[in-house]
């Protein structure tokens, strides 16, 4: 049996990769899903450990990946690569399925190439907790937070009018939104009743 792919994106601070991450931590076990690790070239954060938050790269070790076909699809976001890695194709014909957290363009580009993925875009309306939430990364500068805010109603609204989502969950209360993904999946999995 086939496995799922779940593209879930979102603008900056919204929560998608904590979602991903208690959703897996929820069911992945008994659904046989699991997060994919991304590629990034931009910096390590503090608090993130390569291989488990993201594969960090230098430029030329990304260059090197998009030659040897180690990527399925990649772009640029606020200056930095991020990409996801072909090696997902063989784990959904081995019937594994994967929650991938990406941007926009990801998701419109990958559900191009699989059309059966579940798209799940994640919204947070509330711009100031945008804004608390990527001032408590301690990662980003207040520019770039001024930038990825300032993106957020936008990037919602694209969201909404695009045709690329199945699904919209609201993450004002994490346990509910969560809650939300975990049906998503089990529905479109048909697993952990």
């Amino acid at each position: 049996m086939q496995g799922r792919l779940f593209l879930i994106s979102s603008s900056s601070g919204a929560g998608k990769t904590s979602l991903a991450k208690s959703l897996v931590q929820k069911i992945g076990a008994k659904c046989n899903i699991e997060r994919v690790v991304t590629y990034t070239t931009r910096p390590q954060g503090k608090s993130e450990v390569h291989g488990k938050d993201y594969h960090f790269l230098s430029d030329a070790q990304f260059e090197k990946g998009e030659q040897d076909g180690l990527f399925l699809e990649w772009s640029t976001s606020y200056e930095h690569v991020y990409a996801s890695p072909a090696s997902i194709l063989e784990g959904l014909k081995q019937g594994k399925s994967y929650l991938l957290v990406m941007d926009h363009d990801g998701v419109a580009n990958v559900s191009l190439m699989i059309p059966d993925a579940v798209t799940i875009w994640i919204l947070v309306e509330d711009v100031q907790e945008i804004k608390r939430r990527l001032e408590g990364r301690g990662r980003d500068t207040a520019e770039q937070i001024a930038l990825r805010v300032g993106l957020v109603q936008k990037e919602n609204e694209m969201a909404r009018s695009s045709a690329v989502y199945q699904y919209e969950v609201v993450n004002q209360n994490f346990g509910k939104a969560c809650n939300e993904l975990v049906d998503i999946v089990k529905n479109s999995i048909g697993c952990c009743t």
